[in-house]
């Protein structure tokens, strides 16, 4: 997944958020539920798939769009 560019609601900055997931026993290729997220290039703040107002982040994961 690319990264994404949007007004980050911590520092209020348009910016770029990284896409980011835990892997599964650190096995490559894999997500650990709930660790889909996307972080603030700039402030760190981190917004996850479940978190309210996540419509502006599209989450896709195995290949399923979940957002």
């Amino acid at each position: 997944m690319s990264n994404v560019i949007v007004v980050c609601r911590r520092c209020e900055y348009t910016c770029e958020h990284r896409h980011m997931h835990d892997a599964a026993h650190g096995i490559e290729g894999t997500h650990m539920a709930g660790t889909e997220r996307f972080e603030c290039s700039n402030c760190e703040h981190k917004t996850y798939y479940y978190t309210p107002g996540y419509e502006k982040f599209k989450f896709v994961l195995d290949g399923k769009d979940n957002g």
